[in-house]
């Protein structure tokens, strides 16, 4: 006997209780979307329950079959909807020309998934300086170079900076000092270290006779003024940190240099008045002049490294 269409049926179809099993069987292979209603029917065998069930049960999760979308999809990707394909095999093959449509909505997932590949080989790294490089390195050491030797490799002076331009950021750039700069750009740090060092030099005594001493707070002396310039410097070298380019190590170096002027104009005063007077100095004097000397090195440092920049 011939079967009907199973495109042509509904769920009102199958209240009809005269349906056998071989018609029900027929309708769940090819419509997925109905084999609830074979479940229900009172002619459904314990055998074709059995497979029903077998299948997943698509009619309760519709995304399921995914066949169409699997082929398209990257090694490994939706491992859930290629283990709910492999579990409704027995209805896979002709099930397949009812349920295109809603695999199809996910037929693009892979673009996205495809994403992280832009990054497995920098364009930079084709460069035939960096390539190059490479060999030198593999004919040198006996392995292939990675990230952290082609950042290496740039902050010698050995490859240009762009060569790092297309590795993860974590390789290429570290907040506050570029890897080409090397070890020399992180002496930037001596800015901010010596405006600490002269501002707590400004609470020292700077001059102690017995019971009598005063520090650069006292009224008409000079502690506001070795706040200021050490908070100056200090803002600049954060910016510098913060932002690492060419512009903001020479504003840090040229700002911090003019910022410790007044402080260099202070110290050395109070160091030939006390020679002249023959009064003896307290710290204060040679903290806060130790403290310029450094911020000073740092603000060369700064400059010096911003021509690598």
């Amino acid at each position: 006997m011939a079967l009907q269409d199973p495109s042509t049926y509904t769920a009102a179809d199958l209240a009809n209780p005269a349906l056998d099993d071989a018609t029900l069987r027929h309708i769940a292979q090819y419509r997925p979307d109905l084999r609830g209603y074979v479940l229900q029917h009172p002619a459904c065998s314990p055998a074709l329950a059995q497979m029903i069930h077998a299948s997943a049960a698509p009619q309760q999760a519709p995304t399921a079959p995914a066949v169409p979308s699997v082929p398209q999809a990257p090694a490994g990707f939706n491992l859930g909807q290629a283990a709910s394909t492999a579990g409704a095999q027995p209805f896979a093959g002709p099930a397949q020309q009812y349920g295109q449509q809603q695999p199809q909505q996910y037929g693009q997932a892979p673009q996205y998934g495809q994403a992280p590949q832009q990054f497995a080989q920098p364009q930079a790294l084709q460069h035939p300086q960096a390539v190059a490089w490479a060999q030198w390195f593999q004919q040198n050491t006996g392995r292939q170079p990675g990230p952290g030797d082609y950042q290496n490799a740039v902050a010698a002076g050995q490859l240009p900076h762009h060569v790092l331009m297309g590795m993860p950021a974590a390789v290429a750039h570290k907040p506050g000092f570029p890897a080409q700069l090397g070890a020399l750009g992180r002496l930037l740090i001596l800015i901010p270290i010596g405006a600490v060092i002269a501002i707590i030099g400004s609470f020292l005594p700077v001059i102690s006779m017995g019971s009598y001493s005063f520090n650069y707070w006292a009224e008409g002396a000079d502690g506001p003024i070795i706040l200021v310039c050490g908070l100056i410097a200090i803002a600049v070298a954060v910016l510098a940190i913060v932002k690492p380019a060419k512009w903001s190590y020479i504003v840090a170096g040229v700002v911090a240099i003019l910022s410790q002027i007044l402080l260099f104009i202070s110290t050395i005063a109070g160091i030939s008045t006390s020679v002249e007077y023959q009064i003896a100095l307290g710290p204060a004097v040679y903290v806060v002049l130790l403290g310029a000397i450094v911020v000073t090195v740092g603000a060369v440092v700064a400059l010096v490294s911003a021509r690598k920049l």
